[in-house]
C-alpha cells in the first residue's frame, strides 16, 4: 500500500458541489475521487512526455526507407499468399 499525504484544495464552491453530486451518485469519498482524478491526469501527462520523447528522438535520426521495407518483409514473411 502506498504512503498517503493528506493536501490542502481550494476549489470554486460549484465545483465542490459538482463533486459532492458525483460523490453521492458514485458511493465515493471526496478524496477517492480527488486522488482518481490527479492519478488520471498524471497518467496522460506520462504519456505525453513520452510521446514527445519518442517524435524528437524521430526527427533526430529518422527511419530509413530500407528499414522499413526490411521490417515489413519480415513481419509478412509468414502470411499466407491471397487465394
Amino acid at each position: 500500500m502506498s504512503t498517503l499525504t493528506r493536501i490542502t484544495v481550494t476549489a470554486p464552491a460549484q465545483a465542490i458541489a459538482d463533486l459532492d453530486a458525483v460523490c453521492d451518485r458514485v458511493s465515493a469519498s471526496r478524496s477517492a475521487l480527488v486522488a482518481r482524478a490527479i492519478a488520471e491526469f498524471l497518467d496522460r501527462n506520462r504519456d505525453a512526455d513520452l510521446d514527445a520523447a519518442y517524435t524528437a528522438a524521430y526527427l533526430r535520426q529518422p527511419e530509413s526507407s530500407a528499414a522499413n521495407a526490411a521490417v515489413a518483409a519480415a513481419a509478412t514473411a509468414a502470411w499466407d499468399a491471397w487465394p
